[in-house]
C-alpha cells in the first residue's frame, strides 16, 4: 500500500488495519531497519510507550505514520540510511513510500449460501476440496462460485475486515488468501480519490442491519 493511501485512510479515521514495514532492496543487498539504532527512532519508541502501543505491531507502524509521528519516522528512517556500515556494500533498508496492508479487523464467518468449487460445471457440494480437518478457519474451496454472504451479526464495525475461511489452492509461491471486505465509507473514499488498483463486489448482508457499515 502506498503512503498516500495510507494517509488517507488515516486522515479519514478508517479502521480494522494495521501496517508492516516493506524492505527495499538495492542491487540484492538488504538490511533491516530498526527504530533502535536511531535517535529519532529511540525518540518514537519512547513516545509509543507514553501512548500505550506496543512495538512491532500492525498498530505501531499506523501510529507512527499519523500526522504526530510522521516527521519524526520520516527522520528516523533517513537517520538509519544515511549511517554508514563497514560490512555492508550497498544501501538498503526499509522504504517509507510502501507498507503491508495487515487486517486487524475480526475475521468473519461466511453464510453456508456462498459457494465454492472448480468451476460453475463443479461445485464442491461434497467438500472433496475443503480442508480435509473440517476447520473453519481452513481452506474452503479453490475458488468461490457465488455471491459471497455474510450474516450482520459477524461484522464488528470496523471498515477493513477478512473473512475467516481461505480461498485457492497452494501451487509454489501461492497460497490460499481469504477475502477482504471494505465499509461503504472506505469504497467511496477510494473512489473519491482515484484510488486505483483495485476492485470490488457486493456482499449479501443477512440478519441483523443495525450494525451494518453506512
Amino acid at each position: 500500500m502506498s503512503a498516500r493511501v495510507v494517509r488517507l485512510l488515516l486522515d479519514a479515521g478508517m479502521t480494522g488495519f494495521g501496517l508492516g514495514p516493506i524492505q527495499r532492496p538495492r542491487n540484492g543487498v538488504e538490511e533491516p531497519f530498526t527504530l533502535r539504532d536511531t535517535r529519532f527512532g529511540r525518540e518514537l519508541l519512547r513516545a509509543a510507550v507514553d501512548a500505550g502501543v506496543e512495538y512491532p505491531s500492525p498498530e505501531f507502524y499506523a501510529w507512527i505514520n499519523r500526522l504526530e509521528q510522521r516527521d519524526a519516522f520520516q527522520k528516523a528512517t533517513a537517520e538509519h540510511e544515511n549511517r554508514r556500515h563497514a560490512g555492508r556494500r550497498l544501501p538498503g533498508g526499509t522504504t517509507t513510500a510502501w507498507y503491508q496492508l495487515i487486517v486487524t479487523g475480526k475475521p468473519m464467518l461466511l453464510d453456508s449460501t456462498t459457494v465454492f468449487g472448480r468451476s460453475p460445471l463443479a461445485p464442491d457440494f461434497e467438500g472433496q476440496d475443503r480442508c480435509c480437518a473440517g476447520m473453519g478457519h481452513h481452506v474452503a474451496g479453490p475458488d468461490r462460485l457465488s455471491h459471497v454472504t455474510v450474516n450482520a451479526a459477524e461484522w464488528a464495525g470496523t471498515d477493513l475486515g477478512r473473512s475467516l475461511v481461505q480461498i485457492g489452492r497452494r501451487a509454489g509461491l501461492f497460497n490460499p488468501v481469504p477475502l477482504l471486505f471494505m465499509s461503504a465509507r472506505l469504497r467511496a473514499l477510494l473512489i473519491r480519490n482515484s484510488v486505483r488498483g483495485w476492485t470490488s463486489e457486493v456482499v449479501n448482508v443477512i440478519g441483523d442491519g443495525s450494525r451494518r457499515p453506512n
